[in-house]
């Protein structure tokens, strides 16, 4: 038998096995996939997930894992070989994870948006971005589907928000499009045929739309930390798909049922699924990156291709996760649910054994001696009268219906390790210790509560900033038509205003500003009022406020740290022997010892740069000067400090003029006509002195003749020193 000879390929091809997989055709690329899926679901299998999974599914929704479909908690069953025990389960875990998932989501998310730029226009895009993501975020219905991501993530240990472009959705807009128009060649001028001309029309806007994955329906790599591919499972319709794809209806019609992975055939409750008019639809989404610039998102329903294009998003997938913690060495997530199962189910067997004491012995036994006189049927209709021979003992009641110390101790054992392990608190979950009566008490018992779903928060808030750009990234690139949006006017009254895509181009991305955790209950509300409202100054108080609020420490030092960084820059420019003119608002107290500690620090340095040494103290004396005699009273009192002694030696001797040149003027209002004239050939005389040249400046340190500091001096009007000269 001769020898296999290997394949010997040209120059220019390339083996099959030298292409990455996701680049290869569309039919050897579901193949592959399909592989995939398989290798996906039995690691889900091997590792415990979907055993896991569906416990909790069982456990949430108040089923027995063992035989779904009986609604255990919510109704009371018998067992037994006569049906004498009773399954009294109360389901403890339901209420526990959503008020876990209550106080995560908490309030509306607000998003600001951040710009790439400082330009004019830029700035006036951001003023509105927040308005256009809140309206998207609204129009995909995503904070209607949060709840069920953040539940899914609590549940199975991760979450997906899904979203896709529809050009259905949104308003109702008129745009004005290019279309084809009759032939008319007696039109002037003369209409060919296939001319297209602008007509207005009416256009759904679009709008992005948001649905939620549970981990079972997003096939990906089960052990990668990050993920360039991923693909959705979604059920969809055959005769839709039909109708939408009529090039491959024969093939699609022939296809029948669902799959053992669908939901209801992983936890147990699987129907007749072979006669559903559902398929499973894969979505293929390959992020754009190196190896595939454009990405790549094949749809396809068993091996029939759908379509075939790039990624629809510019940048990583239309997929966003929710996963609050991961489970070590895998891509999926761990629940903090799951730690609640078994606790629920010894406090199920508890109570359903007391139930089943109480209901065969719960009924009252009394023992009776020999001779004691009864009648049974009488007793049992409720006569209470015995006789009893004298001397003898009465009756007594026989207890067989007691709950045993250890069970009660054990089912208040079991709730206090629920609370711990889920975070809630009896003052969480509204029912408080009898002795806790203080409202700030109750405030940080229910601050507690909220910070310990610190993982999850932040899980939370990741996934909203991660859906809000993702949306903006898809309006960007799909928005053909103007949207309306709400916008709040001077007046604060809304008002609708049309907006392109192009509105969004300055836009670099959005983040979330989220609620402080004493900020999403009314009593810590109530305490950071108390704390703030005693504060008599109006800018510490709204320090003080954002200090409490988001732990922003900033505007408390805002204007000492400004001018920390405003003497630091001018030490800089001094030390390389730049001049640096001072400013009339900064404060000479802060100034000048900066400047003489850098002079110090640099003295060695300074004695070999004379330039240097020669700014700075030119610059330390304009403080002096300028302080000395040119700081106003009023600048003075910005500051929080006293004007200097010359100063107010000036301002002395100023006002003591005023007050002598207001006599003057009284007592020549008082004088007789003579000594008026005489006072006016003095005043005369005075203008004709001042006009030989004798300084007219009222500026007392003008008129003092002292030396001017180093300051921006304003322009001077044209012609103003030939009308001097």
């Amino acid at each position: 038998m001769d020898e296999e000879q290997p394949i010997i390929f040209d120059e220019d091809e390339v083996s099959p096995a030298e292409v990455y997989w996701a680049k290869r055709d569309a039919r050897e690329l579901v193949s592959t996939l399909q592989d995939k899926e398989i290798g996906f679901f039995d690691a889900l299998k091997r590792r415990g997930f979907v055993r896991m999974w569906r416990y909790m599914w069982a456990q949430y929704y108040g089923q027995d894992p063992n035989s779904i479909g009986g609604f255990e908690s919510q109704m009371i069953t018998v067992a037994g070989e006569d049906g004498e025990l009773l399954n009294f389960r109360l389901n403890e875990v339901r209420p526990l994870i959503k008020r876990q998932i209550q106080l995560v989501v908490g309030e509306r998310p607000a998003f600001q948006c951040q710009a790439i730029n400082t330009d004019f226009q830029t700035l006036g895009q951001v003023n509105i971005c927040d308005s256009i993501i809140e309206y998207v975020y609204r129009e995909a219905h995503a904070e209607r589907q949060e709840w069920e991501v953040a539940e899914s993530d609590s549940n199975y240990g991760a979450g997906f928000g899904w979203v896709r472009w529809d050009a259905d959705r949104g308003d109702e807009v008129e745009v004005t499009e290019q279309m084809p128009i009759p032939a008319d060649p007696y039109a002037n001028p003369p209409i060919p045929e296939g001319a297209m001309a602008p007509v207005p029309t009416m256009k759904r806007a679009g709008a992005p739309t948001v649905t939620v994955v549970h981990p079972w329906e997003m096939i990906q790599e089960a052990s990668s930390k990050s993920h360039l591919w991923r693909m959705i499972r979604e059920r969809a319709s055959k005769w839709e798909l039909i109708a939408q794809y009529p090039e491959t209806a024969e093939k699609v019609r022939a296809m029948k049922g669902l799959d053992e992975y669908v939901t209801e055939a992983l936890f147990g409750f699987s129907d007749n699924d072979d006669e559903s008019d559902e398929l499973i639809v894969r979505h293929f989404y390959h992020e754009r990156c190196v190896a595939m610039p454009e990405g790549r998102y094949i749809g396809f329903v068993g091996d029939v291709v759908l379509w075939d294009t790039s990624c629809p998003v510019s940048k990583g997938l239309p997929i966003v996760e929710m996963c609050s913690e991961r489970f070590e060495g895998t891509s999926f997530g761990y629940a903090n649910g799951w730690e609640l199962i078994a606790s629920n189910q010894l406090t199920d067997q508890i109570t359903s054994d007391a139930a089943s004491n109480l209901a065969t012995f719960g009924r009252t036994v009394i023992g009776v001696y020999d001779g004691t006189k009864f009648d049974v049927d009488a007793l049992a209709n409720g006569h209470r009268v015995l006789n009893i021979p004298a001397g003898a003992e009465p009756p007594v009641p026989i207890n067989f219906a007691g709950i045993p110390a250890a069970a009660q101790w054990m089912l208040e054992h079991l709730n206090q390790r629920r609370a711990a392990i889920s975070g809630i608190n009896e003052a969480a979950q509204g029912n408080p210790e009898a002795q806790v009566s203080s409202g700030s008490y109750l405030s940080l018992l229910h601050n507690i509560a909220i910070e310990s779903q610190a993982p999850r928060q932040t899980a939370f808030d990741m996934y909203r900033e991660r859906m809000a750009n993702l949306m903006l990234d898809l309006v960007r690139q799909r928005a053909s038509a103007p949207f309306l949006i709400s916008i709040a006017g001077l007046d604060e009254r809304p008002y609708l205003k049309q907006f392109t895509a192009d509105k969004l181009s300055g836009v670099r991305r959005v983040i979330v500003k989220t609620a402080n955790p004493m900020m999403r209950s009314q009593a810590g509300r109530m305490d950071v009022y108390n704390a703030v409202k005693q504060i008599p100054n109006s800018n510490d108080r709204a320090a003080a406020i954002e200090l409490i609020v988001s732990g922003n420490a900033k505007n408390f030092a805002k204007t000492e740290r400004s001018e920390e960084m405003a003497i630091a820059w001018e030490n800089e420019q001094l030390a390389q022997g730049i001049t640096v003119p001072i400013h009339e608002s900064d404060d000479p107290y802060k100034h000048w010892p900066r400047h003489k500690a850098e002079m110090n620090a640099r003295r060695e340095e300074l004695l070999s740069n004379p330039d240097a040494l020669e700014a700075f103290n030119k610059h330390m004396k304009d403080h002096e000067l300028f302080y000395a005699q040119m700081m106003s009273q009023e600048v003075c009192a910005f500051l929080g400090i006293q004007p200097s002694p010359t100063m107010q030696m000036m301002l002395q001797s100023q006002m003591q003029m005023q007050q002598m040149q207001m006599q003057a003027a009284n007592t020549n209002q008082q004088a007789p006509e003579g000594q008026m004239a005489g006072g006016q050939a003095t005043q005369a005389g005075d203008a004709t002195m001042q006009a030989g040249g004798a300084p007219t400046s009222t500026d007392p340190s003008a008129a003092a003749g002292v030396e001017q500091p180093d300051l921006p001096q304003p322009a001077q009007p044209p012609g103003s020193q030939s009308e001097a000269a």
